[in-house]
Parts: C-alpha cells; structure tokens; sequence
C-alpha cells in the first residue's frame, strides 16, 4: 500500500471485528441452542423425526459434518423453525436515515436512528401460517426442499445484518446434529413441561429449564 493513502482497516480494527465476530456467532449460538434443546423436549415427535432423518443419512458410525447439511431438509428446517418462533434477535442493530424519508406516511426525518423490529417479522400473519405454532414443514417445499421466506430475518438484513451469522448457522447446525445423533432429549417431568416464554435483554433467552439427556 502506498504509505500517502490513508489505511481502511489497521491492526485495531482488524482485530475487534475479529473479536465481535466470535462473540457475535457465540452469544446468537448458545442462545439459539437453548432454544432449540427446549423446542425438541416440548415435541418430541419433532425431535425423534430429526433423529430418523440423521440416522438414514449420517448413520451412527461418524459424526455429522457441515457437507451433510444439504441432505437432511427436515433437521435445517426445524432449525429454521426454532430461529424464526424463538426469535433470538428481536431487534435489529440500530441504522440512521441518510436522507428524509416517508415509509408508509410518515416522514422519517434524516439522521433518525431507526431500529427494525424482527420479532414482529416472524409473526406477521400476512407471511406465516399461524405463526405461533411451531411447524418446520413451512420451510419445505412440496418436494420435500427447503425454501426461504423473505420474512425470515433472525440476524437482521441489509449491510448491518449479524456480522456473526455465517459462524452462527454453522455452529449451531453441527452442535445440533450431533446431539441429537448421541442422546435423546426429555423434560425431567412430563406433567410439568418447561416454558416457552423468553428473557429480554441483549437477545432473547429462554427461561432457565432442566432436562434429561439419555444416550442413544
């Protein structure tokens, strides 16, 4: 680089995008693991369709690999299913209008910081059939392919989308997976089943549960 042209990135700044990217891709994955471990304990018939799935394509000699996502459409749809009505992101990160502008009559003023509300994406009923029912067959198509929703924007959208998603998805898909290959997941009780409520702060996170963990 000629030294008379001023640097974009220095090591600094290098260094904290690597930084936020990991905790990023951390926080969003241990929450939607949360998530997804109380989504497959409060149906199991969920759960035990996934495991059949991972079972005739991954088997139990190996573990799952990121190469086997494409062959198991039912697992990354409930995967989708669990990010879309967990809603582990509930708002976007906050942007600043450019210029005036009017979004549905009203008159966004420049330099407003505007925050999108993610939350109320994933439960419009103009984009989702009871979207408070927990169904991963929306995102199949009638050959059994997954198939993407406009309205699905768990890591937000745009040039400010999570800058952790990429890390994020692929954590969460291989820890899943190869969970649900190894154990089988039940509440501690069956008369008195965890909540689905969450916890807002940062994201949000599901309540404190137990459950039980019985190898397969």
């Amino acid at each position: 680089m000629d030294e008379s042209e001023p640097e974009i990135f220095t090591e600094a700044n290098i260094y904290k995008v690597i930084v936020d990217l990991f905790l990023a891709g951390g926080e969003t994955t241990g929450t939607s693991l949360d998530w997804s471990l109380l989504y497959m304990i409060r149906y199991p018939n969920i759960q035990r369709k996934c495991q059949a799935e991972i079972d005739k394509v991954v088997g139990t000699n190996r573990r799952v690999k990121l190469s086997d996502k494409g062959s198991l459409p039912f697992l990354e749809a409930t995967l989708l299913e669990i990010q879309r009505i967990g809603n582990t992101l509930t708002f976007s990160l906050p942007h600043v209008a450019k210029t005036d502008a009017t979004l549905q009559g009203y008159l966004i003023p420049k330099d407003s910081i505007v925050i999108a509300n993610l939350y109320s994406a994933h439960i419009d009923e103009k984009y989702w059939d009871e979207p408070e029912t927990f169904k991963p067959e929306r995102f199949l198509d009638s050959d059994g392919k997954i198939q993407r929703k406009d309205a699905f924007v768990p890591f937000s959208t745009g040039p400010r989308f999570c800058i952790g998603e990429p890390l994020a998805r692929m954590e969460l898909f291989l820890f899943f997976t190869n969970l649900l290959q190894q154990f089988s997941f039940t509440p501690t009780d069956e008369n008195d089943l965890p909540s689905l409520d969450g916890i807002q702060a940062l994201t949000l996170t599901a309540l404190p549960y137990h459950l039980v963990a019985k190898p397969r």
